[in-house]
């Protein structure tokens, strides 16, 4: 099988007249390809597409047969941990957020490894949750926020607000007005500020 992928690959390599060649690597689990030469960039296209595409139709040749059952992971520049790395750390900073409003954040389309990374990333995390929706090849990930049950919440209850005092008409900054109220004291009424 690692003949079948290398020659593959190489006729790719050789059609676009690329300077690189594919180093193919057989484990239990997977067929790793480690794309190498200093036109590997180009294999790699905008955010992994080509590569993506390289590997979809490596896998479709490898499984024609259906006797397959090891993953195929194609990579150039180490790419793939470049982008899980910045994926994680989008995860996070996004999860930061949601959970500071309350609202939920829809990603951009991303192929069902980029999906996972931020599923993966935020598997944990006790503030927010993921899901993917939509259809491929547009299916996205939304981070939404947890909803606490009433069991989550704090035991103590929570204080109502004091009610304002209707608001006076002043001579203060404009908009204000609704903030400035009476107050009693000893020594004669005062405003205050809430």
């Amino acid at each position: 099988m690692v003949e079948i992928i290398k020659e593959f690959i190489d006729g790719i390599i050789e059609k676009l007249n690329l300077q690189c060649e594919a180093n193919v690597v057989e484990t239990d689990e997977e067929y790793k390809v480690d794309l190498i030469g200093p036109d590997a960039h180009v294999l790699i296209g905008y955010r992994g597409d080509v590569l993506d595409s390289i590997q979809y139709l490596a896998l479709l040749l490898i499984n024609k047969n259906g006797d397959n059952q090891k993953r195929l992971v194609i990579d150039g520049e180490n790419y793939r941990a470049k982008r899980e790395a910045t994926l994680s750390k989008l995860a996070k900073n996004l999860a930061f957020q949601v959970s500071k409003s309350g609202r939920p954040k829809q990603l951009e389309p991303m192929n069902p490894f980029e999906r996972r990374i931020i599923h993966s990333a935020l598997a944990n995390d006790k503030y927010v949750t993921t899901e993917s929706e939509g259809e491929e090849p547009n299916r996205f990930v939304v981070i939404k926020p947890v909803k606490k049950s009433s069991s989550q919440r704090s035991e103590r209850p929570q204080k109502s607000a004091p009610k304002a005092a209707p608001a006076t008409s002043t001579s203060t900054v404009t908009g204000m007005n609704r903030y400035v109220g009476k107050m009693k004291s000893f020594g004669g009424e005062k405003r205050r500020f809430f």
